[in-house]
């Protein structure tokens, strides 16, 4: 096996590795929406769903105010939760 192989293979399983990571994301979100949840729970569930996911230190979601024109933060997580 030559060393183009090898890189293809390495390359080849860490896409799979990212995917299996965004798969289970999806199902963790999935899950907390099957749960009924409530809202601000369900934030939080989909916030450290994808920052593990992803693989983010940081993440937050930002909701759009009933006036279209502006945005509020509804949720965030630094490394330290």
């Amino acid at each position: 096996m030559g060393q183009s192989d090898k890189k293809k293979i390495q390359h080849l399983l860490k896409a799979q590795r990212i995917q299996k990571h965004q798969i289970l994301m999806y199902q963790k979100v999935m899950e907390g929406i099957r749960q009924d949840l409530e809202f601000k729970n369900l934030l939080k569930l989909i916030v450290r769903s994808v920052s593990q996911g992803l693989g983010f230190k940081r993440a937050g979601i930002f909701l759009v105010e009933p006036d279209g024109k502006s945005i509020r933060l509804a949720l965030g997580i630094d490394k330290k939760g």
